[in-house]
């Protein structure tokens, strides 16, 4: 599984998990308070009758704030931010604007192993479609129980034998992934837009 295989199924199981969800935008639609650093304007994501999975959404100048059981974390935006705005932002240039995430490491990613053991395969695979021989470092990397270690070694080893930094880093972060609670809260946020009538497609 690639790291865009990963994003797409995630955001396919949050879209199910979120369908019965609804939107509530606590503004005054005659004075939209998303313009003025001092009035928030808060959008809250969750299922009624139940506080299981939402999402507050607050909006404060060029700032983002999610919180709630999805995790928290602020993104931030050199211009004031709108609804309007959010509305296009699309996951890679979303999860770009990250400044807070408790917990995450400094890339905001997690890794999968499952994404790291597809990555190894399709490295085993490129070379035996190009007949050339497979390298022990891909073999190494397919035939063990791949862990983050076992991918942090190899990469150290495959640098120091040949000097490949770019092949290195490959390697090392093959597995890693946007977090999952990141890809919640922009989808979250996405199909509350929708459902609001700022957004004009469905994800």
């Amino acid at each position: 599984m690639t790291t865009r295989m990963h994003l797409e199924q995630q955001v396919r199981i949050w879209k199910d998990r979120f369908k019965d969800h609804r939107a509530l935008d606590f503004v005054n639609p005659m004075l939209d308070l998303s313009q003025t650093i001092g009035n928030p304007r808060v959008i809250v994501w969750e299922k009624p009758g139940t506080h299981i999975e939402s999402i507050r959404f607050i909006l404060s100048g060029t700032y983002l704030c999610c919180v709630g059981d999805l995790g928290d974390s602020v993104l931030q935006w050199s211009q004031i931010i709108t609804p309007q705005f959010l509305a296009t932002c699309d996951f890679h240039y979303w999860f770009g604007k990250k400044r807070a995430w408790p917990g995450a490491n400094q890339d905001w990613k997690q890794w999968e192993e499952s994404v790291a053991a597809s990555w190894a395969n399709d490295q085993v695979n490129d070379f035996r479609t190009e007949e050339r021989d497979v390298p022990g470092w891909c073999v190494q990397l397919v035939e063990k129980n791949g862990c983050l270690d076992t991918f942090t070694e190899v990469a150290s080893e495959v640098y120091d034998a040949t000097g490949d930094s770019e092949l290195a880093s490959s390697i090392s972060r093959a597995g890693l992934v946007p977090d999952c609670n990141a890809i919640s809260q922009w989808v979250g946020l996405q199909m509350a837009l929708h459902k609001l009538g700022i957004r004009k497609e469905a994800l």
